[in-house]
């Protein structure tokens, strides 16, 4: 059991439902002739997809977790590396089966897609770590991407353009704040090294602002939507930088962000 629960831990269980409910919902809004359990059934491949990249992820980083002291079930010698491999396995064939029985051949292409993308996202952070925000950017808008093909819904490229501004600005927070001496130490020439801390925590806010800036073109009729994102996305900022709780308002500028582009899609 104690093997379970680590796997799950690794898995980042929340994070990775949280891709899962987006697509869910996106679905629900959009798909008239499917049961709630064939949603939730249809849904499940983006969260074990998104729950497999970070399993590999910790498998990948192992070394420099260990070098940075993170809290991570492998790092601590709590989940051995062939059980977390396993787990991917297993997780993979799942994905896939469910994938499959559905028979959409776009779908499949883009959650393959996606499977691959998670496999190299470790091997890119280490060799190409600049372009790493980029990548998380693009696999966060994978849910997206996935439910709308399901819904028969054409991608929306400037919708998808906004959330991969808002998310590679929050990613490279994340660089400039959370693990920049990590990454220094580590000798990795992230984006936020390049252009050092100050610059780069300059740069995120400012993308992050237009991005949720830009969403006012698709809730005309809703401006509360827009100013509730905009005063949520203040309250962030004030809790980053007066109340240095930046672990909370990083997570809280995510939620900001998928909701109001959630709110979009229905």
């Amino acid at each position: 059991m104690s093997t379970i629960k680590y796997i799950l831990q690794s898995f980042r269980l929340i994070t990775s439902i949280t891709s899962g409910l987006i697509s869910f919902i996106i679905m629900y809004f959009n798909i008239n002739d499917a049961s709630v359990i064939e949603l939730i059934l249809r849904s499940i491949p983006m969260i074990l997809v998104t729950g497999i990249g970070f399993i590999i992820n910790d498998i990948g980083d192992l070394e420099y977790d260990k070098q940075a002291k993170k809290n991570r079930p492998i790092t601590m010698e709590l989940l051995s590396k062939s059980s977390a491999i396993f787990s991917i396995i297993i997780f993979s064939i799942i994905m896939f089966s469910i994938e499959i029985l559905f028979q959409n051949l776009v779908s499949f292409l883009i959650l393959f897609s996606t499977y691959l993308l998670v496999f190299f996202y470790t091997f890119i952070s280490k060799k190409i770590p600049y372009i790493k925000n980029f990548v998380t950017a693009i696999l966060c808008i994978s849910p997206f991407v996935y439910a709308q093909i399901i819904s028969n819904i054409n991608p929306n490229l400037f919708i998808l353009g906004i959330v991969f501004i808002f998310i590679t600005g929050r990613e490279l927070l994340i660089d400039a704040s959370v693990d920049f001496i990590g990454d220094s130490n580590a000798g990795l020439k992230t984006l936020a090294v390049i252009l050092n801390p100050f610059y780069a925590q300059l740069i995120s806010w400012t993308l992050m602002l237009t991005a949720l800036i830009l969403t006012r073109f698709f809730i005309i009729d809703f401006p509360l939507i827009f100013s509730t994102s905009l005063i949520s996305f203040v309250c962030c900022f004030i809790l980053f930088y007066l109340f240095k709780k930046q672990n909370l308002s990083i997570r809280l500028m995510l939620l900001v962000m998928i909701t109001t582009t959630i709110f979009i899609y229905i």
